[in-house]
């Protein structure tokens, strides 16, 4: 960044401060507040004659290295030496919600505000000031923006070491950050079930925005969002964003296969730590074995920590109490020749050490049921297959 863009900034941030710290009058603050806006992105500034004399490169300069500061002294500012009974301060509280937090960049407005809720004691008015913020940000999609700027190929390759545990971390645990400091006072879109319900759908149109970017051929980058997908199902919160993704993948994947090829990446790049946390409410919620084909592809014979969680861990160590998990699992693995092989192995070999009387008799009832469900889905995929292939060699 060249010292002139630095000067220039500083000198009008530091004028913006300095006015804002020792003035109410609105006629005053005003014309420094819309000096400052036209450093924001085109969209956020506050309508004012002063854009011609910003140049991109100060605009730069402010969303680098001073919005953050600039943003939390806004909050600091207004929640607290405001009266926003008064129609003109309202006015100008709305320009700022608008421009400085809903416009600029909604990775560093998240922060700056999550941030500042964190550290603001409470009760206060510039505590409510930044939670209302807040509300409306979540409310208004902010979120799919904060995910899509990492997954944008412009961005991918500056930005991807920068992003990931921070935002990650802030975007999975906000829920209890937000009870913690409100407690009876919090709002509802911050309680769990809204909240991870609005960040699914925030995550679906993002998924949506990427299968667009590869039917255009155009650089994108899923490793964000599937890190966020691992930590998320980690932590026990995934079962509500599943829910939502599982609904999108059944109708875009049917007829869409850059949709599958989204969805295998997707899958694919999941950190291994969270591969069970993943793939567990996925077989879940999956109406149709079918589906897991078109979601995962030939994943089972290349992620080998897949390979072991379908192949072993879902059919021989867990009981569940939903058919609909070996279901799934069973059709997936049984259906497809090229990784058949991959589920008869450890079959056969269960099979042997489950054929004597005795190892029946002392296998525990739980073990017991689930082997039984287990080889009647085995029997019935293999019946369903054979079906399928001699229905296909008499169209011939």
């Amino acid at each position: 960044m060249n010292t002139e863009s630095e000067t220039t900034v500083v000198a009008l941030v530091t004028e913006t401060i300095n006015t804002l710290t020792r003035s109410t009058d609105f006629d005053e603050i005003l014309p420094v507040v819309q000096k400052v806006s036209a450093l924001l992105p085109k969209q956020g500034r506050i309508k004012s004659t002063s854009d011609s004399v910003i140049s991109d490169s100060d605009r730069v300069e402010f969303s680098t290295n001073i919005y953050a500061r600039f943003a939390e002294f806004l909050l600091e500012h207004i929640g607290s030496n405001v009266d926003v009974e008064d129609d003109k301060v309202r006015e100008l509280y709305n320009e700022l919600l608008d421009g400085f937090f809903m416009h600029a960049s909604s990775h560093d407005a998240f922060l700056v505000l999550c941030g500042f809720i964190e550290k603001t004691s409470g009760p206060s008015r510039k505590l409510d000031f930044a939670v209302s913020l807040l509300e409306s940000f979540l409310k208004q999609h902010k979120l799919a923006d904060i995910l899509w700027e990492p997954c944008g190929g412009k961005v991918v390759e500056e930005m991807e070491a920068t992003w990931n545990d921070e935002l990650i971390t802030v975007i999975i645990t906000l829920p209890n950050r937000l009870a913690n400091k409100l407690r009876m006072k919090n709002r509802d879109v911050f309680l769990p079930s809204p909240y991870f319900k609005l960040l699914g759908v925030d995550m679906w149109s993002v998924i949506e925005r990427l299968t667009e970017c590869a039917r255009r051929q155009e650089d994108c980058c899923l490793n964000f969002l599937s890190k966020l997908l691992g930590r998320l199902c980690l932590s026990g919160n995934g079962d509500r964003v599943m829910k939502l993704l599982v609904r999108g993948f059944e109708a875009g994947c049917r007829t869409c296969f850059v949709c599958r090829r989204v969805s295998h990446t997707l899958f694919a790049r999941v950190p291994e730590r969270c591969m069970e946390s993943v793939m567990t409410p996925l077989v879940t919620y999956l109406s149709w074995y079918g589906t897991t084909s078109w979601l995962l592809g030939d994943l089972v014979l290349t992620n080998g920590k897949l390979r072991y969680i379908f192949s072993s861990k879902f059919l021989l160590l867990k009981v569940f109490d939903q058919d609909a998990i070996l279901r799934n699992v069973v059709g997936y693995l049984a259906a497809d020749v090229r990784w058949r092989e991959v589920f008869l192995k450890p079959e056969w070999m269960v099979a042997s050490a489950h054929g004597g009387a005795d190892t029946i008799l002392e296998e525990a009832p739980t073990g017991r049921l689930q082997r039984q469900r287990h080889d009647r889905l085995l029997r019935l995929q293999c019946r369903t297959t054979k079906l399928q292939r001699t229905k296909s060699s008499s169209l011939r």
